[in-house]
């Protein structure tokens, strides 16, 4: 039918055709590239800062810190690959305050497992599940590791959060999901 070849349907078919390449790219370049990309601790902690705002290592010395953040696009929301040796990376109110990042992130944990403590929840996530996390609020983020003790992949996407409430239509509930559960649920 003509309804197929007309310029709204074209234009969905190329932005999912181009967000299938987003989500490629990074599945197979990305990320498994980035114990490549390894950084000390002064300049992961500047890079994160940057990206992502005031975060910081904690319960290792610095000599001994290595990590990486790779930044991307998916579906033009700003991810990035991130990992550390740290034991664990906060965010204070202080730093939410100071900083004034004020949008959601979900995690998305591809392998191994790591702990995240936000308010008075503290959710394990295990590869496959993801996260809700709003960036005004106070958050540790516990090391995602692997059985083999080698870093655990974890990935990291913006949402902006006044088009999320909209979208959504409330303010959504932060925290743990299963790869079954949604962000409305």
């Amino acid at each position: 039918s003509s309804d197929l070849n007309s310029p709204a349907q074209l234009t969905t078919s190329s932005k999912r055709r181009q967000r299938k390449a987003d989500v490629q790219t990074f599945m197979t370049h990305v990320i498994p590239n980035a114990e490549q990309h390894l950084l000390d601790y002064e300049s992961w902690t500047e890079r994160v800062r940057s990206l992502c705002g005031l975060y910081d290592p904690r319960g290792v010395d610095p000599k001994a810190f290595s990590g990486w953040i790779l930044p991307h696009k998916i579906c033009s929301f700003g991810a990035a690959n991130i990992g550390w040796n740290a034991e664990r990376v906060e965010r204070t109110q202080r730093d939410a305050r100071r900083d004034g990042m004020d949008h959601f992130y979900v995690v998305f944990q591809l392998s191994g497992s790591s702990v995240i403590c936000s308010d008075d929840r503290v959710d394990k996530l295990c590869a496959g599940d993801f996260a809700l996390v709003d960036a005004t609020r106070a958050v540790r983020h516990f090391r995602a590791a692997r059985a083999d003790g080698r870093p655990g992949w974890r990935i990291s996407m913006h949402l902006p959060r006044e088009p999320l409430i909209r979208y959504l239509g409330s303010e959504p509930s932060v925290g743990m999901r299963t790869q079954s559960e949604s962000l409305a649920g």
